[in-house]
């Protein structure tokens, strides 16, 4: 399976790995969906439920664990929607990408002689 991230650039989605078997991959995985999941808000130019995002992933080949696919989807985009993190919840359930970050303070003006 392939996916193509905001980009366009193609890359295959790694597999599901269940933690307990693969720390790092299963790392990977998640953030393949958290890229995935950025790319799909970002293509849609809105913010977007946690349904409608997992409805793109698995159109994609992801596939999330659980018997509720949507709230593990949530609960994975939520961890990274804090400060630093790629997305903005901005209702229940409902993501955007969250805005950049502002350039850092580099000292007091600059003036030119």
């Amino acid at each position: 399976m392939v996916r193509t991230d905001a980009a366009g650039a193609r890359g295959a989605i790694p597999p599901a790995i269940a933690f307990t078997e693969d720390a790092a991959g299963a790392r990977r995985y998640g953030r393949a969906v958290v890229e995935a999941a950025c790319a799909a808000i970002g293509r849609a130019g809105r913010p977007l439920h946690a349904a409608e995002i997992l409805e793109v992933l698995v159109g994609q080949g992801f596939t999330l664990p659980g018997r509720d696919p949507v709230a593990a989807l949530n609960t994975r985009l939520w961890k990274r929607s804090g400060p630093g993190g790629p997305l903005s919840r901005v209702g229940e359930a409902t993501y955007a990408l969250a805005p950049p970050d502002p350039e850092p303070a580099r000292g007091g003006p600059v003036t030119q002689t």
